[in-house]
């Protein structure tokens, strides 16, 4: 596979003209960076800028869908060349958009959230959102940022594609952090979708984050 050049689409804040803490957003397998960024309309009001990107391989049975690799290859053919250029374009993200990553949250469904909670956690990002989703086999908390963002995980526990235990999961490799993580953790009667009550719970959590002062621009 080839990768395609990382899409972004972004949506601004309403509340502020500052546009000062941003919320970016990696969508699920076969879905695309329209699916996520569908729920402006729940974080824009409150100065959340949004930043919705586009997995960087076409889905091979969705017309428009995108994935950030091939769930179908045994050695989930693309995990490496996606993460190498999403963690390239986070690295860059305080210079193209003039917002720091400690007030800045990663947040993914399914495979957007394995993606996110597999590089959130190497950088200085004020919080990770993992929804519905689930660990990469080789994670790793070697390289944990100083200090870890805070972690939203949200599963439903009717979730027949990914199973509630990948939750337990994560929150058990989240515990066995080295560092103190900040972990929120919530079931809920659902399954495998952005569900009102996962929204709801995204939204807690933004409100709930100590985000550091940006000094002002001149």
């Amino acid at each position: 596979m080839i990768p395609s050049e990382l899409g972004v689409i972004t949506i601004p804040a309403l509340s502020t003209p500052r546009r000062d803490k941003a919320l970016v957003l990696l969508h699920g397998w076969g879905a695309n960076a329209e699916d996520l960024v569908a729920l402006q309309g729940f974080f824009t009001p409150y100065g959340w800028q949004i930043f919705g990107l586009n997995g960087v391989f076409p889905h091979p049975h969705v017309q428009g869908g995108r994935m950030w690799y091939d769930l179908e290859h045994p050695d989930w053919l693309g995990l490496d060349e996606s993460k190498k250029i999403v963690l390239t374009w986070l690295r860059s993200f305080e210079q193209s958009t003039g917002i720091p990553l400690n007030r800045t949250v990663l947040g993914g469904f399914s495979q957007g959230a394995a993606m996110s909670l597999d590089l959130g956690l190497t950088l200085p990002l004020a919080g990770l959102m993992i929804l519905s989703g689930y660990p990469h086999p080789e994670i790793s908390l070697a390289d944990l940022a100083d200090p870890p963002p805070a972690v939203l995980v949200v599963h439903g526990r009717q979730d027949t594609i990914v199973p509630v235990s990948a939750a337990h999961k994560i929150q058990q490799f989240l515990q066995r952090s080295p560092i103190s993580i900040p972990i929120t953790y919530q079931e809920m009667d659902a399954g495998h979708e952005v569900s009102p009550e996962t929204i709801a719970a995204m939204s807690r959590f933004l409100s709930t984050l100590n985000l550091p002062a940006q000094p002002e621009r001149k």
